[in-house]
């Protein structure tokens, strides 16, 4: 399945995310599945830090439950737990991956883990901390990227950097100064709402169709997944795409189950929007962006 970029969509989708206050954003976050258990681990200092990008970089191929299960399930082995050492978060990863949740392919991911202890990631943390990798962190950025050997816009060390990001914000009140134009985390849901919205179009079938196709091995190419998404940040006045990202992770999962009916997906994102407190206009227009190539 070939998808190309509609280059008339970028703006109007970005308009409308520019709209969208920083409040409502932020609420968004907070309504993460990683968002509570980033709390906890925020308050263990560079450990905690350390064991959000290992959790992080191990958030792919999950069983039943997915993401939300995934977090509450590592919250649950934390319990009672102060992280001391990387051999702690690594005991914690271990008996993570031995959860039905995470067990698939856990030779592979307790080896990234393992990778990213060996790298220089644990000694940046404890040189520069949180808050000062705050005002650099695509520092950060790339020694994650260079320790885990992946490019640095791979869905899995952007996922990491959000994180980081989530951390920073939970820690200091402020978002990292990251770029605004940083990759969105290109995974099967934003795949989906790039579809939804326009801003990918199947060059045979129907949308929904496609929508339903990503699944599949080959569905889409994440590389222009980012490139797209860098095209709307270009329209979003200043809103970093992980801002965008938590937005439309939330709101994927309605808007393809409901992908025959469009105005049922639209509304599924008004109100998704409304349960952040948007102001009803501005959820209005962006349930209609989100779900523009549906009608």
């Amino acid at each position: 399945m070939n998808l190309i970029p509609d280059p008339s969509r970028p703006l109007p989708v970005g308009r409308a995310l520019a709209a969208i206050p920083e409040s409502v954003y932020e609420a968004i976050d907070r309504g993460e599945p990683e968002w509570a258990l980033l709390e906890r681990l925020t308050a263990m200092g560079e450990m905690g830090v350390l064991a959000g990008l290992a959790l992080a970089l191990s958030d792919f191929q999950l069983g039943a439950g997915g993401a939300g299960r995934y977090w509450q399930e590592a919250g649950a082995l934390l319990d009672g737990l102060d992280l001391k050492t990387p051999a702690d978060v690594l005991a914690v990863m271990q008996q993570l991956m031995a959860r039905p949740v995470a067990s698939r392919l856990a030779s592979l991911k307790l080896a990234r883990i393992e990778k990213l202890l060996g790298s220089g990631v644990p000694a940046l943390l404890r040189s520069q901390g949180l808050e000062q990798l705050g005002l650099q962190p695509m520092i950060l950025w790339h020694e994650l990227a260079t320790g885990m050997r992946q490019k640095p816009d791979d869905k899995t060390i952007a996922f990491a950097m959000k994180v980081f990001d989530l951390q920073h914000r939970i820690a200091t009140g402020r978002y990292a100064q990251f770029p605004t134009s940083v990759p969105i985390v290109a995974d099967l849901r934003i795949a989906r709402v790039s579809l939804s919205s326009g801003l990918l179009r199947p060059t045979d079938g129907s949308v929904q169709d496609a929508m339903a196709n990503v699944t599949k091995e080959g569905g889409f190419d994440a590389n222009v997944v980012r490139e797209v998404w860098a095209s709307v940040a270009e329209h979003t006045q200043g809103i970093s795409l992980f801002r965008v990202d938590s937005l439309a992770w939330q709101v994927a999962e309605p808007v393809h189950r409901l992908r025959q009916q469009d105005e049922a997906a639209k509304e599924a994102v008004v109100q998704t929007l409304r349960r952040y407190h948007a102001p009803d206009a501005i959820a209005h227009v962006m349930g209609a962006e989100m779900t523009a190539a549906l009608r």
